[in-house]
């Protein structure tokens, strides 16, 4: 069982942005949750900058690119992965942001890629 304090196991886009208003998707208690969740997961792994030093850091896979599977747990492994991977390269810190935005769309594929192209980085953002 996860450590959150909510339950959301296996809980696909369409069932947490069930309700709407005006078209619009209402997020409701339990996705404001996770939410939160996630970014405190985000700010605990890149918050504070690392010291590029002199130590060289290890030689590590780059993480799997994530396709936009409703399964929680393939999301929350993938992110975990993607979060260690930019650690462990010393690429953390408010200074990387727009860095973290670009380069994680290398990590994506399918529909994610799709979505991140229209909203995040396409011609008509």
């Amino acid at each position: 069982m996860s450590t959150y304090n909510v339950l959301y196991l296996r809980a696909s886009t369409y069932e947490l942005d069930a309700y709407k208003d005006r078209g619009t998707p209402q997020p409701t208690k339990h996705t404001r949750a996770i939410y939160k969740k996630y970014c405190q997961l985000i700010d605990r792994h890149m918050g504070k900058s690392t010291n590029s030093g002199t130590t060289k850091s290890p030689k590590v896979p780059e993480p799997k690119a994530y396709s936009g599977e409703e399964d929680t747990k393939k999301f929350e492994g993938w992110l975990k992965n993607l979060l260690r991977w930019y650690r462990i390269n010393r690429y953390c810190g408010m200074e990387h942001d727009e860095d973290h935005i670009s380069c994680t769309a290398l990590f994506l594929q399918g529909n994610t890629l799709h979505w991140y192209d229209d909203n995040i980085d396409g011609i008509n953002h």
